[in-house]
């Protein structure tokens, strides 16, 4: 798009932003395109929209002080976009600092979908789709990027489902995952031909007892009854754990779904020195451990009733 128009455009959004966020809160707004950003994918335009604090140590401060009073403004924000230009997808609020582009890169953000975006997260929410995080170096955005311009593919995520597809019609993939079911059936053998216990991982008895100990652990380190329950979930559990990699998922305490939201926030603002020892712990508990996520969203396949 011509940049002329972008900034026009950007000084529509500018002043709208101000409109909904009134106060010196916000430093600027950006309206950026396909090279501005590594992330911004062929044809898409970003939203960003710089906030202001006294260095990277107020972060924290300025982003509740921002957000507390503004939250239904916030979360109303990206319909506008979607319905001023449908080709903005995602709106992020950042801090700036004195680089050349006003944008603090290491500090923190805060990202919201917008427009046709929309539709991966409600694919998601259905049980549909599965996010993957999977960092991509120069050739790898040129080649998505190519099938997005050669009308192949409409966005980055599908141009990965559509290599997907090619590869998994090919002969040698299909070999591949023969000869894996082989490796597995031989692998159960070996452990039971053996006599002895399959390791952590494998072995739902050894993860119990794991999960049992993660809990104790968690019980210790927020205290005052702020943890409902722990759970510990492997490959099969839920669709986003990978092969080889562990879970834990920490249940606050709440007093049923409708207090979920406050639970959570009121969970993660109380001690964050806990929550990052914590984070130190579980790796040398077990190195298989990849992700903490503190959530009352608990796959149905680990849990019968719902938690809380």
């Amino acid at each position: 798009m011509d940049r002329n128009v972008l900034d026009v455009i950007e000084r529509e959004i500018d002043d709208e932003v101000r409109s909904r966020f009134p106060g010196a809160a916000v430093r600027r707004v950006l309206l950026l395109q396909y090279g501005d950003d590594p992330q911004i994918e062929p044809r898409d335009l970003w939203v960003r929209v710089l906030l202001d604090s006294d260095g990277p140590e107020d972060y924290d401060r300025a982003w509740k002080a921002f957000a507390g009073p503004h939250q239904a403004a916030i979360e109303e924000f990206p319909r506008y976009l979607a319905e001023k230009v449908h080709e903005i997808m995602n709106v992020e609020f950042r801090f700036g600092d004195n680089t050349e582009d006003g944008c603090d890169r290491d500090g923190p953000q805060w990202g919201y979908p917008t427009g046709q975006r929309l539709s991966d997260y409600q694919e998601w929410e259905r049980g549909e789709a599965t996010f993957v995080r999977a960092p991509m170096g120069p050739a790898g955005l040129e080649t998505l990027d190519t099938l997005i311009m050669a009308g192949i593919a409409a966005t980055r995520s599908e141009a990965i489902r559509w290599a997907m597809d090619r590869f998994r019609d090919l002969p040698a993939y299909q070999r591949v995952r023969e000869r894996l079911r082989d490796a597995d059936a031989l692998k159960d053998e070996f452990w039971a031909a053996a006599g002895w216990q399959q390791p952590a991982g494998t072995n739902r008895g050894a993860l119990a007892a794991l999960e049992r100990e993660i809990e104790d652990e968690a019980m210790l380190r927020f205290p005052g009854g702020a943890v409902s329950r722990v759970r510990l979930l492997q490959y099969g559990d839920d669709p986003e754990v990978e092969p080889g990699d562990l879970w834990v998922l920490v249940i606050p305490a709440a007093d049923g779904p409708e207090d979920w939201g406050r639970a959570l926030e009121s969970f993660c603002g109380t001690d964050e020195a806990a929550i990052d020892q914590f984070v130190s712990y579980l790796p040398e508990k077990l190195c298989h451990i990849r992700i903490l996520e503190f959530t009352f969203d608990v796959p149905v396949s680990r849990e019968a009733t719902a938690p809380g």
